[in-house]
């Protein structure tokens, strides 16, 4: 085996050494192509070769004429002798690209032939293009590389998801891509065609969570004691933020974390509506928490969920347009056990905080449907803790309030609430003391004034056990000029205790919850297959979170609904600014919104004037909605140009 071997490695080196002195003649192949001549910035190593390749994040350039984008091609010879004469006919599919004009197919002086060449007419359709040139009058024939021509294509549609086609030599029909010599023999040529791709990359956003609210505040405003009474409670959510369904997220794990320290205890754990959302887990979850563990200074526990059946999963979880409650992944409930006599204060930063399972593994919270991790965006939103010391309130006390929760319904001496709107009721609750001990069946009566000191009302409620009176009345909303009551009412309550009259008086907003500001229209005249930004601006009173569905639908002159779109934007202020002595004063002011909305015009839509109708709802009707405000006015309008 071993000579055999031999033999044949010294019967390989003779063939070598003959193959040394032997010549070599190269094939020389000539090539018409197809070569892309856009440059997009940012995408590397596809100008100069036959592939046309753009994503919606490297999009076509765009110009006048060509909305959707434009891209130039082009056509080759390389390794060419003694050419006199050529013709291009080039394919496409009509229903992506055109060639716009016939300037969009041409030749510069630079290019094969230069400025003597003697060119043919042009023969453009919507799927081809064919051309012929050939040397001038006395000009040599060409040898070597070069271009023979430049094309323009323009882009007619914009991509759902990825639009491709050959660009391609006809090289069957009457009148085939083709070179020539001086004779006007076919020069034998290797075609090249291009390949345009047009292609949408679904982005999957980054989650990551956060602790809600992000400010923990007790005790403000500042009154008696909170502890041993029910608003020594309160919770904190961690929430999901930034999950779309295209990461088709099945579960999540994470470590939740809390300072032991800082004057407060967990009272339980319960799941958070946002991933059992029968939308996309009909059966439910597997949700459990494990108390992994505890150091002088902290606690944490482990929570994990998956959706049951998730293998069976066609709808899955998205957090667009939900407010923090709706999506909670897991809900805290503490209840704070120090306060101590003003002037006194707890305040710590970082004293609830949500991370990862594992520090080796920061990757590891989010799980999807093909059981591969999501990777998720950092640093997360953390909670803070602060409670405020309590008044030693001497002698007798009432504090009137409404239904709204510490501190937005008035909680506190002289406090206002949260605002109300047309035909809501309001809920009046009045706590009665003596040295900070609750006054039981003692009669608190309630004056309501409208916004123009006129006497509404006057209730009274007897206190129970915990020292507490209630009643309610609702607004009055005539049948005409209701809105003439719009303003601040007040409410002032007052008892006798052991024959002293003590009162307290809030006032709160009567208004729409949403009241419109002004809607913007630009452009004010627009081409069919054009955009119109309208942009609404509109405020409110509310400190709460409420949700509001803005809806803007465009009809043209002879009433036809042409276009339209809907967004959710939560409104209320006092919850992302807190009250930490802040909220008496956002309480003068509205908060402010705005959202533009880009409506395409059809190329159905008959001109000329247009109408915008803009709406607020609290969602649609079919899903229980309604509107919070009448709609604007007056209805603003634009012009569809008849071009």
């Amino acid at each position: 085996m071993i000579k055999k071997l031999v033999s044949t490695f010294s019967a390989v080196l003779l063939l070598l050494s003959i193959a040394t002195v032997l010549p070599v003649h190269a094939v020389v192949i000539t090539y018409v192509s197809v070569v892309n001549a856009t440059k997009v910035y940012g995408v590397p190593g596809f100008y100069g070769t036959t592939t046309v390749n753009f994503t919606n994040e490297y999009p076509p350039p765009t110009a006048v004429g060509y909305p959707l984008g434009y891209f130039l091609v082009n056509i080759t010879v390389t390794d060419v002798t003694s050419l006199a004469g050529w013709q291009v006919n080039i394919t496409w599919d009509p229903a992506l690209l055109e060639i716009a004009v016939d300037t969009d197919i041409y030749r510069t002086t630079d290019m094969i032939f230069g400025a003597t060449a003697i060119e043919t007419a042009k023969n453009i359709k919507p799927d081809k293009v064919y051309w012929a040139v050939s040397r001038g009058m006395g000009q040599p024939a060409f040898t070597g590389s070069g271009i023979l021509c430049q094309i323009k294509f323009n882009i007619t549609q914009a991509p759902a998801s990825v639009l491709t086609c050959p660009l391609h030599h006809d090289q069957v029909s009457s009148f085939p891509t083709k070179i020539t010599n001086t004779l006007g023999d076919p020069i034998l040529y290797t075609p090249e065609d291009g390949t345009y791709e047009y292609s949408k990359i679904v982005f999957i956003p980054k989650p990551w969570l956060e602790v809600c609210p992000e400010d923990v505040v007790q005790g403000w405003p500042k009154g008696p004691t909170i502890i041993g009474t029910p608003k020594e409670n309160f919770t904190v959510d961690v929430c999901i933020n930034n999950i779309v369904a295209d990461a088709k997220l099945i579960a999540y794990q994470f470590k939740f974390i809390w300072n032991k320290i800082s004057g407060f205890n967990l009272i339980k754990i319960t799941e958070g509506p946002f991933l059992k959302n029968p939308t996309w887990a009909p059966d439910g979850t597997y949700w459990t928490t494990t108390g992994a563990g505890f150091n002088t200074t902290h606690k944490w526990f482990l929570v994990l969920a998956v959706i049951w059946n998730w293998t069976s999963m066609t709808v899955f979880p998205d957090s667009t347009g939900l407010s923090c409650a709706e999506r909670s992944l897991c809900t805290f409930t503490f209840k704070s056990t120090v306060q101590e006599q003003d002037p006194w204060t707890i305040e710590t930063p970082n004293a609830f905080v949500v991370t990862c399972v594992w520090k080796l593994y920061p990757d590891r919270v989010f799980e999807n449907f093909n059981e591969e991790f999501i990777v998720p965006k950092y640093p997360w939103i953390m909670g803070n803790y602060k409670i405020y010391g309590y008044l030693l309130i001497t002698g007798r006390y009432i504090d009137v309030y409404t239904q709204y929760p510490n501190p937005y319904g008035g909680q506190g001496i002289n406090q206002p609430s949260d605002m109300f709107w047309p035909q809501k009721q309001v809920e009046l609750y009045a706590n009665v003391s003596y040295n900070m001990w609750p006054q039981q069946n003692k009669v608190v009566t309630f004056e309501i004034r409208d916004n123009n000191g006129n006497l509404v009302t006057v209730l009274t409620a007897i206190t129970e056990a915990n020292g507490s009176a209630h009643t309610s009345y609702r607004i009055p909303w005539p049948c005409f000029d209701g809105e003439l009551l719009f303003g601040i009412w007040t409410v002032t309550a007052s008892v006798d205790v052991a024959c002293i009259v003590v009162t307290d008086t809030l006032q709160f907003h009567f208004d729409y919850l949403v009241e419109w500001v002004k809607v913007t229209v630009n452009p004010t005249s627009v081409d069919h297959l054009g955009t119109v930004n309208i942009t609404v601006d509109f405020q409110s009173y509310a400190w709460l979170h409420y949700p509001v569905v803005i809806t803007v639908f465009v009809h043209d002159e002879l009433n036809y609904p042409i276009g339209g779109s809907m967004q959710p934007i939560p409104i209320g202020e006092g919850l992302e600014l807190e009250s930490r002595g802040e909220w008496p004063d956002m309480w003068c002011h509205y908060g402010n919104y705005t959202w533009t909305f880009k409506i395409r015009i059809e190329k159905w839509a008959v001109p000329y004037i247009a109408q915008v109708h803009v709406n607020a709802l609290s969602n649609l009707p079919s899903l229980g909605g309604c509107a919070w405000t009448p709609e604007y006015t007056p209805i603003p309008e634009f012009t569809i140009l008849a071009t």
